[in-house]
């Protein structure tokens, strides 16, 4: 099943009601960013999971989406903070909620490590989250791409697809029947 990541106009939806808007000011005088290099952020990421990370990642620490790939690597703990992950009514990944509940972290001043493994984290409970509720949409489930070649994040998705039969695979970084 396709999973889409937009974040197109994530800034536009993350002010468009009070909350966001007063979340998004509280946000901007802290981290000292503005509307416009949001925007000029959103512009150069890339769609995907690993191009939100790297949105936020510059938004927090000002740093690429690698720097926020290490930090979690080096988390000691378990269990990251619970970020939003949530789908619209299309089956888009909504950019502007994960956004903003990392925006909503970085201001409670969450402790780096576990603020980055927590974007690792609410991803793959996403994950398995959406693959159970949608096992008859498919046969095989199939994780590619840099994010899943990381040994936490790999481990972290192999049990949490422990209602699949998953494995590593030679073309793959991570499947499951």
């Amino acid at each position: 099943f396709p999973i889409s990541v937009n974040t197109d106009r994530a800034a536009f939806r993350t002010v468009a009601n009070e909350t966001g808007a007063k979340l998004f000011e509280n946000f901007s005088a802290k981290f000292n960013i503005d509307a416009a290099k949001i925007d000029e952020i959103l512009k150069s990421a890339n769609a995907g999971f690993y191009g939100i990370f790297s949105v936020a990642a510059q938004l927090i620490w000002g740093r690429d989406a690698a720097f926020l790939t290490a930090a979690a690597e080096d988390f000691a703990g378990g269990k990251g903070v619970r970020l939003d992950f949530c789908t619209d009514e299309r089956g888009c990944v909504q950019a502007d909620k994960i956004l903003r509940s990392a925006m909503s972290y970085a201001l409670a001043g969450a402790n780096e490590k576990l603020f980055a493994f927590g974007f690792f984290d609410s991803l793959g409970y996403f994950l398995s989250d959406l693959a159970d509720e949608r096992k008859e949409d498919f046969d095989v489930l199939i994780f590619g791409g840099a994010m899943f070649s990381g040994r936490k994040f790999a481990d972290l998705m192999l049990k949490l697809c422990k209602n699949f039969d998953a494995s590593f695979s030679d073309s793959f970084a991570l499947q499951a029947r």
